[in-house]
């Protein structure tokens, strides 16, 4: 049997969202919310489902021109949980009580055709592993609720990536410590092998990573022309595949303040 939730209403939001909004919610169910986030990992490999205390706050009054400001009220954010896409239909939660408690249950169950890896009965604390870790990494982990090693070592190197504050070199001191693993009973195509160092990420417009058995291909680039050209190659190239959604991204560094290329594209896609 599910684990029942108290009066509330539900949403979803991309990871990192500046701020949560009253327009984060969906519905008064965490189905409503679960269903919204994992839409949103067809586009982007982070997701989170949110919890609101219910009703909604009233807004405050508006300005009326002498000297009083209007007032503003933060949502009432009681919970949330995050998801991680290791492959479309596949996802890993993260997060910590009743809110955490019922995703799971969800997906543990099949949940609109995705479901969670099974993870060990007695998984590994994180804290074991903590002191043969960057501290800025242990900090990262410890934010984004990871409890244990064996949640880390599921999720692809792309996403974690996707984390604010965790670039190429801080992964490879991650994964020197917690190599990637695939999901048990499933298969997974990454672009680096558990114990192999990040490769390089070359200039151009030509240079193409698949994970999850390609299902998110990551395009990076020079120019955006150029990392659309390769997406269009890439795309001609692999009939059988079906597109699912389409990010790009434009940033002059990664985590560690390292440049990158000028333009990325990620394509979610699904073998036919």
């Amino acid at each position: 049997m599910l684990p029942s939730m108290g009066s509330g209403e539900y949403g979803a939001r991309f990871h990192d969202q500046p701020l949560v909004s009253d327009n984060d919610r969906v519905g008064p169910t965490v189905e409503d919310g679960l269903r919204e986030a994992l839409s949103l990992l067809t586009s982007w490999p982070i997701a989170s489902v949110l919890r609101f205390a219910s009703p909604a706050p009233e807004p405050g009054p508006p300005d009326t021109g002498h000297g009083t400001a209007p007032r503003y009220f933060e949502p009432p954010l009681v919970g949330s949980v995050d998801l991680y896409r290791i492959r479309v239909g596949l996802v890993l939660p993260i997060g910590v009580g009743e809110l955490s408690e019922r995703v799971r249950a969800l997906l543990a169950a099949g949940f609109d055709g995705w479901s969670m890896p099974a993870l060990p009965a007695e998984p590994q604390p994180l804290h074991t592993v903590e002191d043969h870790l960057p501290i800025k990494v242990v900090n990262l982990l410890r934010r984004r609720r990871f409890r244990s090693v064996e949640e880390v070592a599921l999720v692809p190197d792309d996403t974690l990536l996707d984390l604010r504050g965790l670039g190429t070199r801080l992964l490879r001191e991650l994964r020197r410590v917690i190599p990637a693993r695939t999901a048990p009973g499933h298969t997974r195509a990454t672009s680096n092998e558990d114990s192999a160092p990040l490769a390089p990420r070359p200039t151009g417009g030509t240079f193409v990573e698949t994970d999850a058995l390609a299902e998110l291909v990551t395009i990076r680039g020079d120019t955006e022309a150029a990392v659309f050209t390769a997406a269009a190659t890439w795309l001609a190239a692999h009939p059988h595949h079906t597109l699912f959604g389409v990010d790009y991204d434009h940033g002059p560094v990664d985590g560690d303040g390292v440049p990158q290329p000028a333009a990325v594209l990620r394509l979610t896609v699904m073998a036919s």
